[in-house]
Formats: C-alpha cells, sequence, structure tokens
C-alpha cells in the first residue's frame, strides 16, 4: 500500500489556495496552517478564516494549538461538525507561542499536555492527530516518553 503524501502545515503559507494547489499537485492530504484555540473559542474573525475549506479538501483536517484545555476543548468541539481529522499543534517552536506554553512548550509540561489532549479526545467525535517536535533549545526531548501515552489515549 502507498504511503499518502501529506503537505505539512505552515504558518502564513497553507492557506485555502496553497492546499488546493498541492492537491491538483498530488498531495493526498493538506492540513491547514495552525489556528490559535483561544481565537476560534472566543469567535475572532481572522482565526475562522485560516479554517477556510472547500470540497477539493477531503479530508479536512484542521490545525490548532493553545495551552489552555478549556479553549482547546472548545475549538474541537466547534470544529468537529466540518473537520473529518483535528491536528492539536505541539511543535511550534516560535517564542511567541512558547512564551504562552503552547505549541512546544507543552512538551515541556507532558502531564499538562496529555490532559489536554485526554480532554480534547473525548469532546471528539473525529480522530485527533498530534503534531510533536524531536526537541527545541527549550526542552529535552521526550518524544520517546510522550509518544506512546499518545498512542494510548487514542490519538491516530
Amino acid at each position: 500500500m502507498p504511503v499518502p503524501l501529506a503537505l505539512a502545515p505552515m504558518a502564513g503559507v497553507t492557506d485555502l489556495p496553497f492546499r488546493l494547489l498541492a492537491r491538483e499537485c498530488g498531495a493526498d492530504l493538506t492540513i491547514t496552517e495552525f489556528t490559535s484555540s483561544a481565537g476560534l473559542s472566543r469567535d475572532q474573525a481572522n482565526s475562522w478564516m485560516k479554517l477556510e475549506s472547500d470540497p477539493r479538501e477531503s479530508p479536512f483536517i484542521p490545525q490548532i494549538f493553545g495551552g489552555d484545555k478549556a479553549e482547546m476543548v472548545a475549538s474541537v468541539e466547534m470544529l468537529q461538525e466540518r473537520a473529518d481529522i483535528i491536528d492539536l499543534n505541539f511543535g511550534c517552536p516560535a517564542p511567541g507561542i512558547t512564551k504562552n506554553c503552547a505549541g512546544a512548550a507543552l512538551m515541556g509540561e507532558p502531564d499538562h499536555l496529555i490532559e489536554i489532549v485526554s480532554a480534547c479526545i473525548q469532546a471528539s467525535s473525529v480522530p485527533i492527530t498530534a503534531k510533536l517536535r524531536m526537541g527545541t533549545v527549550y526542552i529535552e526531548n521526550n518524544i520517546v516518553e510522550l509518544a506512546p501515552r499518545l498512542e494510548e489515549l487514542g490519538v491516530m
């Protein structure tokens, strides 16, 4: 069985036109650029615009980030009606993201990360995936310990 070709999400790059172009060029999966769960849960228009989709983009996979469990769960609940899969970003090392204990910073708080993922899975009727990082200058590389814990929770 051939391995699917996926377009990785990238902030400021993977907007809808780019994702559709990637599909036309052979990508099997595309993922939106990461979107703040705080912005989504507060109904900010600029956050929702990042999640614009089109019927040609199937499966539709939005990616969200955040460090607040309630905001992440609220975003998952709002997205599951239109998403086929929801991807949680725990890999972004940008200082503007990590200073709020989101993105890769959550890998340095593994129990908090697990708590967020568990709550998101419980709230979701669609599969949940997670983007992790092998390590950054901010945290030690703990992906080997985190990955089995996430798998046990049901992360795809």
